[in-house]
């Protein structure tokens, strides 16, 4: 009853955990033979549930034992119901949670075996493909469904994880010096270059380095500066024009 750890663990053969309802339908039966005790669960429901569940689990002599899943149907209306499997649960007829003594029906999410013992490690495997399994110290031998499910999503968002951690790392490293090349460099520039012609130097011209709307202006800022030398060479010439004629009169 208290097979997964508790107050007084016992060693646990858990062909599934799921409260299944004898009294609701189906039926129970023990086959003794001298080699191999056969244990059959049929058509038994979940309890408050009328889906029908077969299974068998057969024990031999020499310590080891068969799983069989003839009819199995959960209720899918149990995946929102979570099961933490840790060395320390309680799993019984009543189960934590439940109403009354009768307890809650819940998803299958664990089949497997337990020596017994507070502090025996999980050691999850998978009963189609790692038996025959052996260790040298005793420990919890089970299988997860969930954790199928929870390699899928890993294995999704490992992506997207990683494309997170590169943008975050592009925008604290990288993205400033961009922002530093194309942005704060040419506005500087264009800066200077207006503080020279602020201080009458307009014999400058300020190469764009990018072809957006700060080279735009950059453009924008050297033709002015063109339009101004060549107004400054007329008005220049008309002044020397007008000079010499004045000098022309008063002879």
């Amino acid at each position: 009853e208290k097979g997964w750890g508790g107050n007084h663990p016992q060693p646990v053969i858990a062909p599934i955990i799921m409260n299944l309802d004898p009294s609701a339908g189906g039926e129970i039966f023990l086959k003794s033979e001298m080699e191999r005790a056969t244990i059959t669960w049929y058509e038994l429901p979940e309890f408050e549930r009328s889906s029908k569940n077969t299974i068998q689990l057969v024990l031999y002599k020499d310590g080891s034992f068969d799983i069989s899943y003839i009819e199995l149907n959960p209720d899918p209306r149990n995946r929102s119901l979570k099961i933490d499997v840790m060395t320390t649960a309680n799993i019984s007829g009543s189960v934590l949670g439940g109403r009354g003594n009768k307890g809650i029906s819940f998803e299958p999410r664990l089949i497997g075996i337990h020596p017994g013992g507070r502090a025996a490690p999980l050691q999850p495997i998978r009963f189609l493909k790692d038996l025959p399994y052996s260790s040298t110290i005793p420990g919890a031998i089970f299988e997860a469904y969930d954790i199928d499910y929870y390699q899928y999503i890993h294995n999704r968002m490992m992506p997207l994880a990683f494309i997170l951690l590169g943008s975050s790392i592009f925008i604290l490293f990288f993205f400033p010096i961009i922002l530093k090349n194309s942005l704060i460099k040419p506005l500087h520039v264009l800066y200077e270059g207006m503080e020279k012609v602020n201080r009458g130097d307009i014999n400058i011209t300020i190469s764009p380095r990018f072809n957006d709307e700060i080279g735009f202006l950059t453009r924008s800022f050297n033709r002015m500066l063109h339009s101004i030398r060549k107004a400054e060479i007329n008005f220049r010439t008309l002044a020397e024009n007008a000079q010499d004629g004045i000098f022309i009169i008063s002879e």
